[in-house]
This record gives structure tokens, sequence and C-alpha cells, in this order.
């Protein structure tokens, strides 16, 4: 039982700090935040399509025996770098703000299914007073 109480206190703590940080990914800053990073991070794929087809994940499509060879990779491209950080940086923001939602969602289910709860114990307790007063 005690072990229970020190886990879900445990989880309490946890789940503050992210109520804490849901507010920041469900402000409006972030929804336009991955709107305009997914708009230049198609820009920036359309304007250097070479050099991004001929970086990392693009470069071994079909010739995988000199993938661990050091000397295949050649020089960085600046562009593909910057592109690939925009577009993972665009996906782990879709998903905390996905993630953020659904945790919303949940949370206003569950305060809907108590608020209908308190009705019915409401309307409940409302016609015991009018079967006693009658």
């Amino acid at each position: 039982m005690q072990m229970n109480q020190k886990t879900k206190n445990k989880d309490s703590v946890s789940n503050t700090q992210l109520k804490y940080f849901d507010s920041y990914a469900l402000s409006v800053w972030v929804s336009a935040s991955i709107a305009i990073l997914g708009v230049f991070s198609g820009g920036l794929a359309s304007f250097f399509t070479a050099e991004i087809k001929g970086s990392f994940p693009f470069l071994h499509l079909g010739n995988w025996n000199r993938f661990l060879d050091p000397h295949s990779y050649g020089p960085i491209s600046y562009e593909s770098a910057i592109f690939w950080v925009m577009v993972i940086t665009f996906f782990f923001l879709v998903f905390w703000r996905d993630r953020a939602v659904a945790r919303k969602n949940v949370y206003e289910q569950r305060r809907l299914e108590n608020a209908y709860a308190e009705v019915g114990d409401q309307i409940e307790s409302y016609t015991q007073l009018l079967r006693t007063t009658a």
C-alpha cells in the first residue's frame, strides 16, 4: 500500500511537469512554428534537392556495400545538414503537440464524465427532495 502511494506521488509529479509543458505545446506560437518550419524545410528541400539527395540517407541507396567505408561520405553539405535538423525539429514539435492534445482530450473527457455523474447525482437528490416534501 505504501509503495503504491510513492508511485502515485511520483506519477503526479511527472504529470504536473507534463501539464506545465503542455500549456506551451498547446499555444498558438508552437502551432505557428510548426507550420513555418514545415514550409521552410519543404522550400529548402526544393531548392537544394541535389545536395540533400547526395547526403547521408540517400547516398547509399542501391550501394549499401560501402556503407561503413569512411571515405564514401565526402564533405558535409551544410544545406542538407540544415534540412535534416529542420525536419527532425519539425517532427519533434509535431509529436510534442500531438501528445499534449491527446492528454488534454483525456483530461477534458474525464472532466465531462465527472460533471455528468455530478448532474445525475443532483437530479437524484432533487427527485428525493420532491418526494419527501410532497
